[in-house]
Formats: structure tokens, sequence, C-alpha cells
């Protein structure tokens, strides 16, 4: 310590800490300077950059067609095209759209975004055209529609493309098959399967039946039942019928969407056989000629009996004749069949045939040289 110093009665420690305190009261002027300038510079109106302070917020122009990734054929669905920069919807935009498959359609002849930045369209899984008469047609497509918007967003030209699969819907019944004969007087269950977009759909659908009676699980009877389909999409129900002849039952579906789609399935009530018609190939040649036997089985109302046994046997004839086969069934005509094959010796067979619990019936057959 000097003179001057010890005079103005400091010590060294004194000293010391009097030197830091006026260091620190610099360093802090200055630091505080320079935050003054960082801020001022971020205040400042220069478009050139963005010092928000969200420091990952961008201002990238982006264009997106938002909607449901599949379309059941025959069917629409809704989309959105949105024009967008950065997060923040852009207005105005003229979008011009295109599809690969089906048919797309706009609320108004509008074609620019709005407000929110978008465009909703319907896309149809259709295809438009004109019959030879001049009337307008409407026909269900089924494959992958690629579906294009283009506009101008931020001054930059943008193109987006969505796959939109075009699935077959399914309003069918699955259960009997088709022409399924059934006997009078017996329950015949039905299943119905309803699915749109790969989804199933619940439901209300309404049955009707030509000549049978619907019964659903409550026991309610009647020609015509409306019930819904289950979670699953199915509707399970059963017919019966006391008539014998052709049904025909037919499904319609109440979507709420406009479209109510239709389904039909034909049966057969039949009743027990009543009477057979025989027939055969007449004449034939001894040498290895051969006549198919035919006999059809009807029951009291003249409607062909399937499912029917059918015997067939040689009551005379030559030597070395054979018939193949000895039992037949009758098929959904309510024929059966059979084949006499000579072998070699002229004569004449006498071949029998009986169905189920009927008269036994014959014919002839003549086999020449």
């Amino acid at each position: 310590m000097d003179r001057a110093d010890r005079r103005l009665g400091y010590t060294g420690s004194q000293l010391f800490a009097w030197s830091a305190m006026k260091l620190g009261h610099f360093l802090g002027g200055a630091w505080l300077a320079l935050a003054s300038l960082l801020v001022g510079c971020g205040s400042s109106s220069d478009s050139g950059g963005d010092l928000s302070s969200d420091p990952g917020a961008v201002t990238t122009p982006a264009l997106t067609i938002t909607g449901p990734e599949s379309v059941s054929s025959g069917g629409s669905q809704s989309y959105v095209v949105s024009a967008l920069l950065g997060t923040a919807p852009v207005s105005g935009v003229a979008i011009t759209l295109t599809t690969s498959l089906g048919t797309l359609s706009l609320a108004s002849t509008d074609t620019t975004t709005d407000a929110r930045g978008e465009l909703p369209f319907t896309l149809s899984a259709i295809r438009t055209g004109t019959s030879s008469s001049g009337t307008a047609t409407t026909t269900p497509v089924t494959g992958i529609a690629y579906v294009t918007a283009k506009g101008m967003v931020g001054g930059k030209a943008l193109e987006v493309t969505k796959d939109i699969k075009m699935t077959p819907a399914v309003f069918q019944f699955t259960a009997p098959a088709a022409a399924t004969t059934v006997s009078l007087n017996s329950l015949q269950p039905l299943v119905l399967q309803w699915t749109s977009n790969s989804l199933a759909v619940s439901a209300p659908v309404t049955f009707s039946a030509k000549l049978g009676t619907l019964v659903d699980a409550d026991g309610n009877a009647a020609n015509r039942l409306t019930l819904s389909t289950d979670s699953s999409g199915f509707a399970r129900l059963q017919v019966v019928s006391s008539t014998a002849g052709t049904e025909t039952i037919t499904a319609t579906g109440e979507s709420g969407s406009g479209t109510s789609p239709t389904a039909t399935l034909t049966l057969r009530y039949i009743g027990e056989p009543a009477s057979f018609t025989v027939a055969a190939a007449s004449p034939i040649s001894a040498a290895n000629g051969a006549s198919t036997l035919t006999a059809k089985v009807v029951d009291g109302s003249g409607n062909a009996v399937s499912g029917a046994s059918v015997s067939f046997s040689i009551a005379s004839a030559p030597s070395g004749g054979t018939l193949s086969p000895t039992v037949a069934t009758t098929d959904s005509s309510g024929i059966a069949t059979a084949l006499y094959r000579a072998n070699g010796v002229a004569g004449t067979a006498k071949i029998n045939i009986t169905a189920g619990s009927l008269a036994t019936q014959a014919v002839t057959i003549v086999i020449n040289n």
C-alpha cells in the first residue's frame, strides 16, 4: 500500500474489495448494453428471417388430401383438400382435382379453398355414361383411384396424390346357396351379410318372402320382417313354407345414405315324391350299343323333387347286358339316370325303375344286330 492509500485510510484488503466492485459494475453495464442491442434486433420488421420465440416454427407451403382410405363400389366418401403455409390455412387457392377412377364432385362450382384453407369434395366409386337410348347410366367400379390435387400455395406450385381403394360392397345372402331345395314345413335358416368399405354395417334390413313365412329370433312370423344386422354385419332369420314351388326372398337395406342395397335368394320348396316318369333310348345296336335310362320325380304340385332315391334293375335282357348304376339320386331337376349297355347279343331288354315307395315302372329297350 502506498502513502496515498494510507492517507485515505484504506487497508490493502479494503482496497481490493473496492476495486472488484467497480469492475463488476463496469461489466454489468456492458452486458446490459449488449442485451439491449439484441432486443432491438429482435423487434426489427425485417421479413427475411423468423426470430420468433418458437425456433421450430416453419412457413413451408403444403397441399394435403384427407379422408377415408377406401370407398365401397357404387358408394361415395367425403374428402378435403387443404392448403397450408406452415400450420396456417391459406384461402383462395385455386385447386385442380383429377382422379384415375370413379367420379369426383364438388359442393359448388367454386374450386378455391375457403377461409379454413379447405376445398371439400366427394369421390364416388362409379363410372357415368350414356346408354344407346340417351339415358344417363352409372356403373359401380372397383380398383385403386389415384386422386390428384394441384394448386399454387405461397408462390409455389404443389401437387399431391392420394391412393384410394374402391372395394366391392357386400350385401348378400351367405346361406343357403341359391336354388337350395327345402322340404315343405321345414325351417330353413337364412343369413345375410352387409359390409361397406370393408367394415361391418349395423342397420335395418327388410326381408320379404313370396311363398313362405319368415321367422326371426324372437319368434315373430310374417312374410315381411325388418331386423337389424349385428355388430359383425350379419342378419339371421328362418323361412318355412307349406306350399311347394319356387321361392324368391328379397332383402333391402336402409343405409341412411340415400342408397338402398338389395339382394335376392331363390329357394325351391318341395314335397314328397308323388309321381315319376321314365324314358329310355331305343333301339340300340347290339355291338356295344348303350341306352340312357331316365326317371323324373315330382311332388303333388308338379315340382321336381331333388334328393330322391331311384333304383334301376334288369328284369330281363339278352346275355351279357350291363346296367350302371343300380341306385341313383335325383338332381335339382328331379332327374336320375342310369346306363344300359348291350354286349353283342340282339333282343329286348326290360328294365324296372322304382322311385321311393312309388309303384315300379318298366321300360323296354330294343337291341338290334
